[in-house]
């Protein structure tokens, strides 16, 4: 009979372990993401304001940050008009610009732009669900746990007062 009781106890602790894991696991998870939530969002975010240089016709200037996003860059003159891509070679993976005419050789040009990459970012969002959605897929396995391990606990107990009858035969077994 010890050993029926012992297995009942290792099985109610196993159990025990187990939910507090899952509970850990999902609000450690949760928290650790809400702490970074920002920095990932933050990798395609960064928006860049009149950031000026002073170009050479057929030279490569490279602004501070990249990749630029296609579609957020535009460029100014001094004066605060806008200037037309047609004028420029842009390299928008490694944050080049190339002067393409002369009649804006040496005039002071502003950039603004959206600089990151947003598909790193959707990436590791993903990642992220995806891990939170295995997480709970299998906490929801967890009654079915908690099920069949009272049935383990009540097949023990039963199994296990069967020794206590006299030998031989199925006398004083619960069954």
């Amino acid at each position: 009979m010890g050993s029926s009781v012992g297995a009942v106890v290792t099985m109610i602790v196993g159990v025990g372990v187990s939910v507090l894991v899952l509970i850990f696991l999902g609000t450690f998870s949760g928290s650790a993401y809400e702490i970074q939530e920002a920095s990932i969002d933050a990798i395609d975010t960064t928006v860049v304001v009149n950031e000026f240089w002073t170009p050479l016709i057929n030279t490569s200037v490279g602004l501070n940050l990249d990749p630029i996003q296609p579609g957020t860059l535009v460029l100014t003159n001094g004066s605060g008009g806008t200037l037309s891509l047609a004028n420029f070679t842009v390299d928008y993976y490694n944050g080049n610009l190339t002067l393409l005419t002369s009649a804006l050789n040496n005039t002071q040009i502003n950039a603004s732009y959206h600089a990151g990459n947003a598909t790193v970012k959707n990436n590791i969002k993903g990642g992220i669900i995806n891990s939170f959605e295995a997480l709970e897929t299998s906490g929801s396995y967890l009654p079915l746990i908690v099920l069949a391990v009272i049935i383990a606990l009540i097949l023990t107990l039963v199994l296990g007062f069967g020794g206590l009858g006299k030998a031989g035969g199925m006398k004083g077994s619960a069954l």
